[in-house]
């Protein structure tokens, strides 16, 4: 039997966005670990970051929040950061952990098979837009592809001849200005481009299909005093994080049914509508008719005085037709426009698509899970894949806190289970059928507690078939708390005896 190579693994991280970035900085730091490869699509780090560039792009979640613990950022602009200055604050991560001679940019992967023989998975991928497929062997596949990554455009709207723009998909180049423009959608972009473009255009017309909960954006800039305090003080800026933290943390409560966080911030939400709107009649048409928490709630304080603007019509009537140049709502009223809009989100159940992902016994991981939906141990692996690990996938999201907290937890789970398995000489490692099927009934549970599984909910985080799994359903200290520690009982980890020649041929 073959020893193992003291390089090994050979690692294949998909996404070079904020989870591929972190989890190549914690194998470096924490494990060693060089030989590794990150595709990426795109011509630069940052993911999400890098293709959304809509006016008015930003996180709604504090700045110090939606930065790595293990590479702080003491001079964050303001409260809320803007997309320009988080994708900085990534590609400075890039380069401080020297990641881009890592990186193969401009690339697309197109399939991911686990080869049982040599206890590896094959991966064919070939530059953009070319059938010039090259295929290698890697030990451990990282997935951070991300689940917000393929723009979403229902097929009506392909009808329409004239400029049509999707907000993940920018183009600076449509020249807005006097136009009359339509925009579909009033989520999380929909609500930050409407006040950025209302002051260019003729007429806006804002199609909503649904109102969203909204509560105000508290948005400040911060003091070079405090920006110094935080970089020479560095127990200030983690008290400041940590408060942000729990802060966000209770945020959490208003997602469990009839509690009293949910009264607390519905009151607060009907109280912006109050302060903010004037007229009784579009008050009506932005409340929600749903309970809160059932959609992604909303963080804006300009949106709803934008639709009181004289050239700003909001929409409420449900999209009959698309023609070429116009849209028509089921009352019959036709909207002419010279630019559509569409802030109408992701895909965000394809997960890895469109990779192929061939599991162990030939089990195709997409199909199995459209099937089944996904079935995971901590969002991270599945029985049917050894050796492959998912960043920020199924049952990984959250509705109140950051991502960055949960990539990180992942990772670092991750990196532990790595470890077990180089210092046991291990090669192959696969989490145990009954283990995720434990995990899953705690999935389980733990949304019977929470309003997003309603019949009346329609959201992002569910598939198809109504199964709520982009969330994790509880606040964020849960999940370290059961992600804190690898234990080796709930996997099968061994050496497999791969010294045997194999035909690549036999298989493809």
């Amino acid at each position: 039997m073959q020893e193992l190579s003291t390089s090994w693994p050979k690692v294949c991280i998909v996404g070079a966005g904020p989870a591929g970035i972190c989890a190549a900085a914690q194998l470096k730091t924490l494990l060693g670990i060089t030989d590794m490869v990150i595709f990426d699509t795109n011509n630069e780090v940052g993911g999400t970051w890098l293709v959304n560039t809509y006016p008015g792009c930003a996180c709604d979640v504090p700045s110090h929040l939606y930065s790595f613990s293990f590479s702080p950022k003491s001079d964050w602009s303001s409260f809320y950061s803007p997309q320009s200055e988080i994708l900085d604050y990534l590609r400075d991560v890039a380069k401080k952990y020297d990641l881009y001679p890592h990186i193969s940019f401009n690339t697309t992967v197109k399939t991911m098979v686990w080869k049982e023989a040599v206890s590896k998975w094959f991966v064919e991928y070939a530059p953009n837009g070319t059938d010039d497929v090259t295929g290698k062997f890697f030990d451990v596949i990282i997935n951070a592809s991300g689940i917000l990554r393929e723009p979403r455009t229902p097929k009506k709207f392909l009808d329409f001849k004239g400029t049509i723009i999707h907000t993940a998909r920018w183009n600076d180049e449509v020249d807005l200005a006097e136009k009359v423009v339509g925009i579909v959608g009033t989520g999380s972009s929909g609500i930050q481009v409407v006040p950025e473009i209302v002051d260019k255009v003729k007429q806006l017309f804002v199609f909503q299909r649904t109102a969203p909960y909204m509560i105000p954006r508290a948005q400040f800039k911060y003091p070079e005093t405090v920006k110094w305090a935080f970089e020479n003080i560095p127990t200030l800026r983690w008290s400041h994080r940590a408060s942000l933290f729990y802060i966000q943390e209770i945020l959490f409560l208003a997602f469990r049914h009839n509690s009293v966080a949910t009264f607390m911030a519905s009151s607060l939400c009907r109280f912006q509508r109050w302060f903010q709107i004037n007229s009784d009649e579009l008050r009506e048409k932005v409340t929600p008719t749903f309970a809160l928490g059932n959609k992604r709630t909303m963080v804006s304080s300009d949106f709803y005085p934008t639709l009181q603007k004289t050239n700003v019509e909001l929409v409420t009537e449900n999209i009959d037709k698309v023609t070429n140049q116009s849209i028509i709502t089921v009352d019959g009223k036709e909207f002419p426009l010279d630019v559509l809009i569409m802030a109408t989100g992701f895909h965000s159940q394809n997960y890895f698509a469109p990779i192929t992902v061939v599991g162990e016994g030939s089990v195709n991981l997409m199909d199995l899970w459209k099937e089944q939906g996904p079935q995971t141990y901590l969002g991270v692996m599945s029985h049917t894949a050894p050796n492959f690990f998912t960043i920020l996938g199924p049952h990984s999201g959250s509705a109140h806190n950051s991502m960055i907290f949960m990539i990180e937890s992942q990772v670092l789970w991750m990196t532990k289970a790595l470890s077990y398995m180089k210092d046991n000489r291990a090669n192959y490692i696969r989490v145990t059928s009954d283990a995720e099927k434990e995990f899953m009934k705690l999935l389980e549970r733990k949304l019977a507690n929470m309003v997003w599984g309603n019949d009346n909910a329609s959201n992002w985080y569910k598939d198809d078939n109504g199964r709520v799994t982009a969330l994790w359903p509880s606040h964020l200290v849960s999940f370290w708390h059961n992600s804190r520690t690898f234990v080796p009982e709930l996997f099968d980890v061994k050496k497999v005896d791969s010294d045997k020649e194999y035909n690549l041929n036999d298989n493809l």
